[in-house]
């Protein structure tokens, strides 16, 4: 265990060296960005109308047992921007994309496709874990606000089916504790948790892949490291920024 730590901790500087140096694969990471957001997009759709239902749900029902229906849509909007999106959008990614990326490329280390990038002077890790990583950093930004958007939208529809809540009002209360510092904080945890992520998808798939056993055990590290990843990550920034005065 200490070992592929170490050895993990190798690869993030590497792949620090290898972001910064010439003949970055632009083609290659634009084509990843469109594979990923492709991939993962209808999860993100559905993940979202599934989080508006349980909101909604909970904080209508207490919300009238409270006696506080009128500011149900505060509550409700409240924990979607602050932390529903970026958890939901960030799990999603790590259990559809994160392993998707470890199989990929833990099957081309499997089968020899790797080795022959070497021989044609193509180091691979430049070649298929930067794109991949540069991708997640811009993609999983873009799944949070799609997900802030959807739920939020879904959340008013739904409080005033379930509810009789008119737009109207939901509007009025939805946004009072809405400003920049909120939409901020969730770029800023989405970015690094897409790096991290799909850092460590690729690395375990490009460094630890040699057998078909090996495949599945390391999928199984790949996805619980990035899920424990998700909840420190989401942790610790919320926590700093908060410290720092930023929230």
């Amino acid at each position: 265990m200490y070992s592929d730590f170490i050895s993990l901790m190798q690869r993030y500087r590497s792949f620090t060296r290898w972001l910064f140096s010439r003949g970055f694969p632009w083609k290659e990471t634009a084509r990843q960005f469109f594979l990923v957001f492709d991939s993962a997009i209808g999860p993100i759709i559905a993940g979202s109308i599934m989080l508006s239902l349980l909101l909604t749900w909970v904080s209508g029902y207490y919300g009238r047992y409270l006696g506080a229906t009128r500011y149900v849509s505060t509550a409700t909007v409240e924990v979607i921007l602050r932390a529903g999106s970026v958890m939901l959008a960030s799990t999603i990614y790590s259990a559809k994309v994160g392993t998707a990326m470890t199989v990929e490329i833990g099957s081309m280390q499997m089968t020899g496709q790797l080795d022959a990038l070497k021989l044609m002077d193509v180091e691979p890790f430049k070649y298929l874990v930067i794109p991949r990583v540069v991708a997640s950093l811009l993609v999983l930004p873009i799944f949070v606000g799609i997900t802030h958007g959807i739920a939020i939208f879904s959340s008013a529809f739904l409080l005033n089916w379930w509810f009789e809540l008119p737009l109207p009002i939901f509007m009025d209360n939805a946004f009072i504790f809405l400003d920049a510092t909120v939409i901020t904080s969730t770029m800023i945890r989405a970015v690094l948790i897409g790096f991290f992520v799909s850092l460590n998808a690729c690395c375990f798939g490009t460094f630890y892949c040699e057998s078909a056993a090996d495949m599945g055990e390391t999928t199984t590290k790949a996805l619980v490291l990035n899920i424990f990843v998700v909840l420190v990550t989401d942790l610790l920034v919320s926590v700093g920024l908060r410290q720092g005065g930023f929230l």
